[in-house]
């Protein structure tokens, strides 16, 4: 069978390495790029995440959309595409199971496609070649992060309390979102899981100000089920949330640990886009970008949250980074409505 590829498909060489390997070496502008990883996904069994970097500041990868393809060149999974380009920093990117296909084994050997666009080539393309790279052997219990943040401006101080019950209806564990206003206006609450059914049970016992989301997330690139909170006023009242959970790789035995910066919050509220740490350390400087990579906006700033205001941009997609000495953290797309 055929993988589904632009014509006519240019091969691009590759840099093999010994053992399972990741390889992430092709011709410019693609040797820009570094794969992180490709994973299993963590809340549906027919996804395959792809953690990306792209280390260059000027080039942005236009529209772009991942396949992974196995030996035989069958197209096994392909990415809807979901962003408008790849940009300064890291994202992760979703490939869904194609039609008629099965979830590849771990460990895989294959390639995995990327196709973008950038104006003066037809249909370009990066290729990686995976050799034997681990998918994800399950660990028997595996990390998720449970969160709960503002939704809206100004932020309250509040508290909730959250237990998380699995498909037996038996509390797995419990605990405390504390939102402190002036410290972010979120929360995160680690736990570990082993692979099923749960549902999150959120409840406040005092209060009913302020607007607050919930949810799980595998890490600070990419979240799984959301909701928001909805204010009872009965601290016997839960708001429920069930998912799903698919637990994640164990990492592969000669990978080198990498300490990848934790995302900000990024909410869009009436005054402008908020940004907030979750870990109270200062934003530092950020740049907002239009599509095309030109700057809009600039500023320093020196606490743990702030309001960017917006004023004066048209509608549409535009990519907010940190610049300079600032904290780094992942680009992340917003869109104005």
């Amino acid at each position: 069978m055929t993988a589904l590829l632009p014509l006519p498909f240019r091969a691009l060489p590759f840099v093999l390495a010994a053992g399972y390997c990741l390889s992430a070496r092709a011709q410019s502008p693609c040797d820009a790029l570094v794969i992180d990883d490709v994973l299993y996904g963590a809340f549906d069994d027919t996804t395959i995440m792809v953690d990306v970097t792209n280390t260059s500041v000027d080039l942005i990868f236009g529209y772009p959309r991942f396949l992974l393809i196995d030996t035989e060149g069958d197209t096994l999974t392909e990415e809807t595409m979901s962003f408008f380009g790849i940009s300064s920093g890291g994202q992760t990117h979703r490939m869904d199971l194609r039609p008629g296909r099965s979830m590849p084994n771990t460990p895989f050997t294959g390639t995995l496609v990327l196709m973008y666009m950038d104006g003066e080539n037809p249909d370009p393309t990066c290729t990686f070649t995976l050799t034997d790279h681990p998918l994800c052997p399950p660990p028997p219990c595996a990390p998720v992060a449970l969160f709960l943040q503002a939704s809206a401006f100004p932020t309250v101080d509040a508290s909730f309390t959250w237990s998380l019950s699995d498909a037996n209806g038996d509390t797995v564990d419990a605990g405390q979102f504390t939102i402190d206003a002036e410290g972010g206006g979120s929360d995160i609450q680690e736990t570990c899981l082993p692979p099923g059914d749960f549902t999150l049970h959120v409840a406040r016992p005092f209060g009913t100000e302020g607007q607050f989301v919930f949810g799980a997330s595998r890490n600070g690139y990419v979240n799984g089920p959301i909701a928001p909170f909805i204010q009872q006023g009965d601290p016997t009242i839960t708001t429920d949330l069930p998912f799903r959970f698919f637990p994640l790789c164990l990492e592969s035995a000669n990978s080198v640990e990498e300490v990848r910066p934790e995302s900000p919050l990024v909410t869009i509220t009436g005054e402008g886009l908020r940004i907030a740490t979750t870990d109270g350390r200062a934003v530092g400087m950020l740049e907002v970008t239009d599509m095309a990579g030109r700057p809009v906006r600039r500023l320093d700033v020196r606490a743990s949250s702030a309001i960017l205001p917006l004023s004066g941009l048209a509608r549409g997609a535009y990519l907010l980074r940190s610049i300079g000495g600032g904290r780094p953290f992942p680009t992340q797309r917003f869109v104005i409505p």
